[in-house]
C-alpha cells in the first residue's frame, strides 16, 4: 500500500500543477472581465494572488514528497523547479496586486490596513514555500550517495583471516601426503612416513636393522 502511494507522487504533483495553472487562467479571466466595469485598484482589492494559498501549499507538499521521501522519483528535479516557479510567481504577482490596490485607493483606512496585513501574510507564506522548493530542487539535482559496502567476513570482529597468498607454510605443521607424489616410493616404517622422512624408490635397497635373514642358497654348511 505504501509503495503504491509512493508511486503516485509524481502523478499527484502533475495534477496539482495543472490545478494551479487552471486557477491562474480563471483569475486572469475574472480580472479582465471586471476591468470593463470597475477601475483596476478596485478590482485588485479583493485579489490576493493568481491562485489560492491552499493550492500553493498542496503543490509544495507534493513536490517536496518527490524529493524527501525515499526513493526519490525520476522527475523530482523538474517537478520541484516547476512548482518553485509557480509559487514564486504567485508571491510576486500578489505583492504587485497589493501595492496597486493600496496606492490606487487613495486615503488609508482601517479596513485597508487590515487587508494589507492579510495580503502580506499570504505573500510571506508563498515566499517561504518557494524557498523550500528551491532547496528541494537542489537536493534533487545532487548526485545520489554511493551505497555503503558491508565489510567482508574476514574483517568482522573476532574472525580469523585466512592464509595470505604466497605465505610461507608453518614448519611445525603436519606434512601433507599426496598420492601422486607418493606413487612408487617406500618408507622404512610407518613412523617415518608419518614424520615426513624422505622415502626411497622401490628398486633402491634400504638398510635393514636386526638379525640377518637366512638364505638357503648361500648356506655353505648345507649338504646336498
Amino acid at each position: 500500500m505504501i509503495d503504491r502511494i509512493k508511486a503516485l507522487r509524481e502523478h499527484a504533483t502533475i495534477v496539482a500543477i495543472i490545478v494551479v495553472l487552471v486557477g491562474i487562467a480563471v483569475t486572469t479571466g475574472r480580472i479582465a472581465t471586471d476591468l470593463r466595469s470597475y477601475p483596476l485598484p478596485q478590482v485588485l482589492r479583493g485579489v490576493s494572488g493568481l491562485y489560492g494559498l491552499v493550492d500553493a501549499l498542496v503543490l509544495t507538499v507534493l513536490a517536496l514528497a518527490c524529493v524527501l521521501v525515499t526513493p526519490r522519483t525520476r522527475h523530482a528535479e523538474q517537478l520541484t523547479l516547476s512548482a518553485a516557479i509557480l509559487v514564486w510567481l504567485g508571491a510576486v504577482v500578489g505583492l504587485v496586486f497589493l501595492v496597486v490596490s493600496l496606492v490606487g485607493a487613495g486615503e488609508g483606512s482601517l479596513s485597508q490596513i487590515l487587508e494589507s496585513i492579510g495580503g502580506l501574510t499570504d505573500i510571506a507564506l508563498r515566499a517561504l514555500m518557494g524557498y523550500a522548493l528551491v532547496l528541494g530542487r537542489r537536493v534533487a539535482a545532487a548526485p545520489d550517495t554511493p551505497p555503503v559496502v558491508p565489510p567482508s567476513d574476514a574483517t568482522v570482529a573476532g574472525a580469523e583471516p585466512g592464509p595470505a597468498e604466497g605465505a610461507v607454510a608453518d614448519p611445525g605443521a603436519l606434512p601433507a601426503w599426496h598420492p601422486d607424489e607418493a606413487a612408487g616410493v617406500v618408507w622404512r616404517s610407518a613412523a617415518d612416513a608419518a614424520r615426513g622422512a624422505p622415502a626411497g624408490s622401490q628398486g633402491s635397497a634400504s638398510p635393514r636393522s636386526g638379525p640377518p635373514v637366512w638364505d638357503p642358497t648361500s648356506d655353505v654348511t648345507r649338504k646336498e
